[in-house]
């Protein structure tokens, strides 16, 4: 039980209790921003610039300007997002659910390797030190996540078949 203890609360103990309250906060307003999401709220966007603000602050505070930038990006990227969920023509959506192409593929793509090969270079001209964590690992999932919040701004799904349940003789298997 210390080591849990340890893990989950002393390791705050140089932390003010502003901090560990904004921290709180913006764990929250993640978790909402998600079930916001799932439903596909609007207030997706409001509740995850919250939780990115604070975030972006508390990493000011320990000098990780590299999670600050990519936080920044999903700021930015929820103001569009917001803005292009909430357009209308004729007091109808603009922006309507709808199939990801092989165009959505290419813009994706695009995206995903700009922003890991200029993450890259982030963490080599800031000097990033990860202290024994995979600096590849964050720069790979920056983005996937930042690709992640770009389709969804723009209302792109895509359906995975890993296997097609009607095929497979009455077994059960999931189908995403």
């Amino acid at each position: 039980m210390g080591e849990v203890y340890d893990f989950f609360i002393n390791s705050y103990s140089d932390y003010s209790r502003v901090d560990i309250v904004l921290e709180f906060f913006a764990f929250w307003f993640g978790i909402i921003s998600v079930v916001f999401a799932k439903k596909q709220n609007i207030l997706v966007y409001p509740t995850g610039i919250i939780c990115t603000i604070i975030t972006m602050y508390l990493m000011y505070k320990v000098s990780l300007l590299g999670h600050i930038l990519v936080n920044l990006l999903y700021t930015i990227i929820s103001f569009f997002g917001w803005w292009n969920w909430s357009r209308r023509e004729n007091n109808d959506l603009v922006v309507k659910v709808s199939k990801f192409t092989s165009n959505d593929l290419s813009k994706s793509l695009l995206i995903f390797f700009f922003i890991v090969f200029t993450a890259y270079l982030a963490h080599d001209f800031f000097a990033t030190d990860f202290e024994g964590q995979i600096k590849e690992l964050d720069i790979f999932t920056s983005g996937i996540f930042v690709t992640a919040m770009w389709l969804m701004a723009n209302k792109k799904i895509r359906k995975l078949d890993i296997m097609d349940y009607r095929k497979c003789n009455n077994h059960s298997f999931i189908s995403f």
